[in-house]
């Protein structure tokens, strides 16, 4: 009995240990299970992420065609105003060109002039004109 005494000390010291050396475990597994659920959380919040920021690439793809196209379309409305305007201009220029060479024709002459001689000057100015000598041919044969 007495071996058992002086073994006592030391079964309880030895207890003591396991009982210590068990908590110690159950520390280490709460923060093993702590980690596990962190990783987890991680990789829940990374894929979420990734996710979301395939969804906006695509989102910025399809915007980015979008606005292409209205941009294009937006250059083709600009286009044909700026082409509409061009010929307005052209056939302004030349109304007011027209207008002037009339203007210039009729106060070079003598207030007494008749208007056959007018014509007549008309028709010299025409006659050395190449595109408008179809349009005397026409007009003589309309007088005929």
């Amino acid at each position: 009995m007495d071996e058992n005494l002086h073994e006592y000390p030391q079964i309880l010291k030895l207890k003591d240990e396991i009982s210590g050396q068990e908590k110690r475990i159950k520390e280490l597994e709460e923060l093993l299970n702590l980690k596990t659920g962190e990783a987890e959380t991680i990789r829940r919040k990374l894929q979420k992420t990734e996710k979301d920021n395939s969804k906006l690439q695509e989102n910025l793809i399809s915007e980015t065609e979008k606005l292409s196209s209205e941009k294009s379309s937006m250059e083709q409305k600009m286009q044909k105003i700026i082409d509409s305007f061009n010929t307005q201009i052209e056939f302004q220029v030349q109304e007011s060109t027209a207008l002037m060479k009339q203007k210039s024709i009729t106060t070079h002459k003598s207030d007494h002039q008749t208007p056959s001689l007018v014509y007549e000057d008309l028709s010299s100015k025409i006659d050395h004109h190449p595109h408008l000598i179809n349009a005397k041919k026409r007009k003589s044969s309309n007088f005929v």
